[in-house]
């Protein structure tokens, strides 16, 4: 590979393995040189009868005569035999190291770790004994692998060098992490994209959710990073069906508009331009009683938030760091706030410019959290995403055969008997690996907003790793009043609605997948009472997914 296209830790870390390399040879070789010169000056045969004296002393095989010594001999007497133990030693070492690593990762769940990336020492410290970092073929035996490129170039070609190794085994899940690239439409199931710009957006929400169902919000910086805060904002904080949340948004939208241009459709839209002229987009009310608003503006944040004068909280959302340090001394020097939310990498940088509890200061997306192994390979989100499609499977899907195309028994007059044992079947990890891209990720978003259900049903979020914190969760939606369940239900359709219409579906009469076509893209009140039930189902089979 050219070295134009080598990270620059990885440009290091080679030029550092090739010192080490080198000087391990050095300090064996050492040895014989200074050897063969002493026995030269003790005129012990030409130089080539020195150097095979020499080797000998290696293999402890040449006696020296020590009535006939020097300082040289002496000293190579000693080291070259070091050497050789030495050798052996690192040999052995070595072989044990490769035994202990081949059996763990035939019989343990192991996570080999490739790549270059600035962050990866922290994650392999997150993730400890399970991660394997090398270089030796013997980590494609691994079943879980994570690829940390500093640059996504070095990462293709690391693809399409070891592809043979990795795509091609069903049985390998494959996690890329990278801050560039977006999840996308790769229809490859066994790929996994772990967009940090994403995370840092999931784990915001999660960790500073909507405190009513009115705030107002300003967003300051819309490139990666901003742009993904309201997506996953707009996604996940569906908390009432006549919510009224404001999003306010500085920074470059075109192209954000051009490519979700359906999202005047689950939202009200407003584009106050320049002159503070506002041109509005307001369908929203064909598919929702929900009130949402989005304001783009193409005016300067200052001149935003002297025009709006206060929001429930200022979230600072540059891509590059230094900038939102730059923006927070502003406000706080100009205007005043109580919570501000700063995208920074590192908490102590910020910790000792500002009294962050006095000043109303929090920073988010910082590199400890982001790199964390439960959010960098999102085995928990991933594994509710296929519990949630199992079930759905289970009940609508499955026709009561496994793999092979023999019965399973697990299915009697329509019903499922055990779906526990529907989500383990074989014929239902296939299915999900012939699903596309929208359909997986679909339960993905799902599974995003579950945390939201459990605050809706328990008043906060609930120990998730609680037993029988499931059941619970199901008990208490079955004794909720009928008109609570079906707000319930509403909200469950508005979450749904929103990531087909985010995703530029829109309502037609007759499905039509190709051309993201869907009828039940209408309000909840029009459609049916299966249909309305299914949106019940989502928080049914809580006590499945938790389990």
């Amino acid at each position: 590979m050219p070295q134009s296209h080598i990270g620059l830790r990885g440009y290091v870390m080679k030029r550092k393995q090739n010192l080490t390399f080198f000087l391990k040879i050095g300090a064996f070789i050492t040895p014989f040189f200074i050897g063969v010169y002493g026995l030269r000056k003790l005129q012990e045969g030409n130089i080539l009868d020195c150097a095979y004296k020499m080797v000998q002393l290696y293999m402890m095989e040449y006696n020296v005569n020590s009535e006939k010594l020097n300082w040289q001999v002496e000293l190579a007497r000693w080291l070259a035999p070091a050497m050789t133990v030495a050798v052996i030693f690192t040999v052995l070492f070595s072989l044990v190291e490769n035994i202990r690593l081949y059996l763990k990762l035939r019989i343990g769940n192991m996570i080999a770790v490739h790549g270059d990336s600035a962050n990866i020492d922290l994650v392999l410290k997150k993730i400890g004994s399970r991660a394997v970092h090398s270089d030796k073929k013997m980590v494609f035996m691994a079943k879980n692998h994570l690829l940390m490129f500093e640059d996504d170039f070095d990462m293709y070609h690391f693809i399409d060098d070891q592809g043979t190794k990795l795509l091609h085994n069903e049985d390998k899940q494959i996690t890329i992490c990278s801050e560039k690239l977006s999840r996308g439409n790769y229809e490859n199931s066994q790929l996994i994209i772990c967009n940090i710009v994403e995370n840092c957006a999931r784990c915001y929400w999660n960790k500073y959710p909507l405190k009513n169902a009115k705030e107002k919000i300003l967003i300051i910086g819309f490139e990666n990073y901003g742009q993904s805060i309201l997506t996953q904002g707009i996604l996940q904080n569906v908390v009432d069906v006549a919510s009224n949340v404001e999003y306010h948004v500085v920074g470059d939208y075109k192209k954000y508009l051009s490519e979700h241009y359906k999202i005047h459709k689950a939202l009200h839209v407003n584009i106050i331009n320049s002159d503070g002229e506002k041109t509005e987009y307001k369908p929203y009310e064909e598919v929702c009683r929900n009130h949402d608003e989005i304001y783009f503006y193409d005016l300067k944040w200052y001149e935003v938030v002297q025009r709006v004068e206060r929001f429930d909280r200022i979230i600072l959302v540059e891509d590059i760091d230094a900038e939102n340090l730059d923006l927070l001394n502003e406000l706080k020097t100009y205007f005043i706030n109580e919570q501000c939310y700063i995208k920074f990498s590192d908490k102590k940088i910020v910790e000792a410019l500002w009294n962050l509890e006095k000043d109303g200061i929090i920073p988010f997306g910082v590199d400890d959290e982001l790199y964390d192994p439960e959010i960098i390979l999102q085995e928990k989100l991933f594994e509710d995403a296929r519990k949630i499609h199992g079930i759905y499977y289970a009940f609508y899907s499955c026709s009561g055969k496994n793999a092979k195309g023999e019965s399973c028994n697990n299915k009697k007059n329509g019903k499922i008997c055990d779906v526990k044992k529907c989500y383990n079947c074989p014929a239902m990890h296939k299915d999900w690996r012939k699903q596309n891209s929208f359909i997986r990720y679909s339960n993905v978003a799902q599974a995003d907003h579950i945390p939201e259900k459990l605050r809706l049903l328990f008043g906060q979020i609930p120990d998730r790793g609680k037993e029988g914190i499931g059941e619970e969760a199901v008990e208490i939606f079955r004794k909720l009043p009928e008109k609570r369940k079906w707000e319930l239900c509403e909200i469950e359709h508005i979450r749904w609605c929103r990531y087909h219409f985010m995703n530029n579906w829109d309502y037609a009469p007759e499905r039509n997948n190709s051309q993201r076509r869907h009828n039940l893209l209408v309000p909840f009140d029009k459609l049916d009472k299966k249909n309305q039930e299914k949106d019940m189902d989502a928080y049914l089979v809580l006590e499945e997914i938790m389990k």
